[in-house]
């Protein structure tokens, strides 16, 4: 993609090394993990941005609200979050099946997912997506939570 390609002894073309880390029972690449968190912390920021600022124009009854731009944006924001997310937890060998804290962010990340739809595009009245856009965003603040901390309990935050 760079024009780089890997060498059999595990570097890279260009001079630059690619080393190996030990997390556990796993070596996995520096790079390529650093690559995939520094991708997936920047879309977790980009997303909440995003519809923090979408859902204040939903209140001011905004026509930007509208445009294909603020449209299109958290589209590909959100897909670049999940697949650096996919990335993570395959270069980590995590499944939601072994880690609890993991499986209720996927879970979060769902109700989060309707709540935002709801507070956007599907509330019956302006009151009502309020609340579901402060649902969201609390909602959004426990999947952050959970990730920083590696517990889905709030006991363990604090």
């Amino acid at each position: 993609m760079l024009g780089l390609s890997l060498r059999a002894s595990g570097s890279l073309k260009h001079g630059v090394e690619s080393t190996p880390v030990r997390l556990g029972n796993l070596d996995i690449d520096q790079t390529m993990y650093q690559t995939l968190k520094f991708i997936h912390v920047s879309c977790v920021y980009l997303s909440l941005i995003g519809f923090v600022i979408r859902f204040i124009l939903m209140n001011r009854d905004s026509t930007f609200l509208h445009l294909n731009f603020t449209k299109r944006i958290p589209h590909l924001i959100d897909t670049a979050l999940l697949l650096s997310a996919i990335g993570l937890s395959y270069q980590l060998s995590m499944s939601p099946l072994n880690q609890p804290w993991l499986a209720a962010k996927i879970i979060a990340l769902v109700i989060y997912i309707f709540l935002g739809a709801l507070a956007l595009h599907y509330g019956k009245n302006k009151r009502q997506r309020q609340y579901y856009g402060l649902g969201a965003i609390l909602c959004f603040a426990f999947i952050f939570l959970t990730a920083l901390n590696k517990s889905y309990s709030p006991l363990a935050w604090f």
